[in-house]
């Protein structure tokens, strides 16, 4: 089913690795549309097996489409190994009529024969209208993701509530900007999703409006994508976080680094998401992470449960 329409770089392809970076344009003939287009990226020695994430991108048709939105998450694939799968949303830009996410579906079947990534690790990522398909399609095909990492979704005229049931025991990332319509895009689903079970970490991105250019996004991105990669939902979701209050910063905080916080809390349990281990610590004016091994954290107050912060050392 697959056809390319445009290779950018020439590669040594093996069995089973890809010794490059690769950058695919194509289309094939879907449902009533002719010459349906997609993008993928192929991150430099890719193997049979590897990650791969399906990016849904933004409603712009002047800015945003498939290519667009391929090119601008390279350094994130790259940095964390991982293949882009990105559906066109077509004339109008919209990635979540039928015939979009009817295509989407046939998109991973065929890149899945194709390239042979990793069913079980598969993660929704997309940006505003994105964003917001990354929730509806994503809980509504949530079987097929390890994950679901939301920016900025335009949530506005979606029942989340009706899709929601389908995130209990999901890994969910919600980034949004502080001046974002949080009380319409951003609450809202903590709520929703928290209330359903949902395994829950988010940003609130301050100062930051509604934009993927927002500072150390690629960083940002790539704590998100771990989380929801490696977090075990079993022993995250005991804890019922439903409430975002504690910056942390820096974040990822070098070990032996002082890690400064916008809270009077000094008191806290950190559970370490590999291996799901619970200790306590103190930190008295940001300091004391001195005795933590590199990972992932999520930072909970002892005193005001709803009180937590994802780290990383």
């Amino acid at each position: 089913m697959i056809r390319y329409i445009l290779v950018t770089s020439l590669c040594i392809v093996g069995l089973s690795e890809i010794n490059c970076q690769k950058k695919f344009d194509g289309s094939f003939d879907f449902q009533t549309e002719k010459n349906k287009k997609y993008s993928l990226y192929i991150p430099s020695n890719y193997s049979n097996g590897d990650n791969a994430v399906l990016a849904l991108h933004p409603l712009n048709t002047s800015r945003w489409n498939s290519r667009s939105w391929r090119d601008t998450l390279i350094t994130f694939a790259e940095n964390n190994h991982v293949l882009l799968i990105c559906p066109d949303g077509g004339p109008d830009g919209k990635v979540d009529d039928n015939i979009d996410t009817a295509f989407t579906t046939a998109l991973l079947d065929s890149v899945k024969k194709a390239y042979s990534f990793n069913p079980a690790t598969l993660v929704a990522m997309g940006f505003s209208w994105g964003g917001r398909t990354a929730y509806t399609y994503g809980l509504n095909h949530s079987e097929l993701f390890k994950g679901i990492i939301p920016i900025g979704a335009a949530i506005e005229g979606i029942n989340l509530n009706a899709i929601s049931q389908n995130s209990k025991n999901k890994n969910i990332y919600i980034i949004h900007g502080s001046q974002d319509a949080i009380q319409t895009r951003y609450y809202p689903a903590l709520e929703s999703l928290s209330q359903k079970g949902s395994c829950l970490m988010d940003t609130l991105l301050n100062g930051v409006a509604h934009t993927i250019d927002f500072m150390n996004r690629n960083e940002i991105l790539s704590i998100a994508y771990k989380y929801v990669l490696e977090n075990n939902c079993l022993i995250s979701s005991s804890n019922s976080f439903t409430l975002s209050s504690i910056n942390t910063f820096p974040n990822p905080v070098r070990k032996n680094e002082c890690l400064f916080y916008n809270n009077t809390e000094e008191l806290f349990d950190i559970i370490q998401i590999s291996t799901g281990h619970k200790s306590t610590i103190r930190l008295i004016q940001g300091c004391n992470t001195i005795s933590l091994e590199s990972g992932m954290y999520i930072l909970v107050s002892k005193n005001f449960k709803n009180i937590r912060k994802l780290i990383v050392i």
